[in-house]
């Protein structure tokens, strides 16, 4: 069993993925963040909100979901 060298999580946890320097997926995936351009995101959310807005009917909530059929139902409720 291999660890990550920055978290201690182990290769066998599921969707976990050790690079050649044994630094999990996860942690690589928090180094990318410092690149996102959070303003560009954040207007692009906008945009999201604004076509949401004009077709509405009255319901002013955002709910993320995956899709699947708990969080479907929640939706749903």
């Amino acid at each position: 069993m291999k660890y990550c060298r920055k978290c201690i999580l182990p290769d066998t946890r599921p969707g976990i993925v050790l690079d050649s320097n044994e630094i999990c997926s996860a942690c690589r995936n928090f180094e990318l963040r410092k690149k996102i351009d959070w303003p560009a995101r954040e207007a692009n959310f906008e945009v999201v909100i604004a076509n949401a807005n004009k077709r509405s009917k009255g319901y002013e909530c955002l709910i993320p979901v995956s899709g699947g059929k708990d969080s479907t139902w929640q939706v749903v409720k």
